[in-house]
């Protein structure tokens, strides 16, 4: 089982997007310093997980997490009000 997480970390506004097959072991590294994109903002903590059967359903919501921040962003309000209704439509800007 593979899964897309969101870690926040607790000394900056700043969340992470990232995709694994063992969340335990990944928050280590990245409060351990050992991921160059996370390690002068820890520590973290997990804010949010989605799980996958495969890597690849993983890979591409990962991905569409990063480049559609209208949908990361979404997450990230629903987690702020405690909603955990599905996933609102994304409009383009404009709209």
């Amino acid at each position: 089982m593979y899964c897309v997480y969101l870690i926040k970390s607790t000394t900056y506004e700043w969340v992470y997007v990232g995709h694994t097959n063992s969340i335990d072991r990944r928050l280590r590294e990245h409060n351990s310093g050992k991921v160059r994109a996370t390690q002068f903002r820890k520590p973290y903590k997990v804010i949010h997980i989605e799980t996958f059967t495969t890597k690849k359903e993983a890979v591409n919501r990962e991905r569409e997490l990063k480049q559609n921040r209208c949908k990361k962003d979404d997450i990230l309000r629903r987690l702020a009000n405690s909603d955990i209704s599905a996933l609102r439509p994304c409009l383009p800007a404009g709209r």
